[in-house]
């Protein structure tokens, strides 16, 4: 079962308090759910963004990679007790117009430097400093 269809199930769970049947026609043939004399087929929505070379791209593809890579990225800097702790933002624009690799080294570069400043502008992201904390 698709994540998608997981999420369906409980919510239909939720709201009829019993449990769908799952394909009831068979595999791959809807609908995906059941319940009496309904059926309940499950598509995935999202959006997308034109790229570079005029393809439609889900806007979930890069935003998953991405946020994926700048984690890693700010958990390799180190833990300052007198920083205390914080919590970053990041926002950016599409398309991008570097490779990921690049934006992340520069962000985790950038915000190693935050910590005596709050905000860093670039032309592809916005990186922020959330304190937590007394003081920044």
């Amino acid at each position: 079962m698709k994540y998608e269809e997981n999420v369906a199930a409980r919510f239909l769970v939720a709201c009829f308090g019993t449990q769908p049947e799952y394909e009831p026609l068979g595999r791959s043939r809807p609908p995906d759910f059941a319940l009496g004399s309904s059926g309940f087929e499950v598509r995935r929505l999202n959006q997308h963004v034109i790229g570079g070379e005029g393809e439609p791209e889900g806007l979930e593809n890069i935003s998953i990679s991405l946020a994926r890579a700048i984690a890693r990225e700010l958990d390799q800097i180190p833990y300052s007790p007198t920083a205390r702790s914080y919590f970053w933002g990041v926002s950016f624009k599409r398309p991008l117009e570097q490779e990921i690799r690049r934006i992340v080294a520069k962000i985790g570069q950038d915000a190693r430097s935050l910590y005596s400043s709050k905000q860093h502008l670039n032309g592809d992201y916005r990186l922020r400093r959330l304190c937590h904390g007394y003081s920044c």
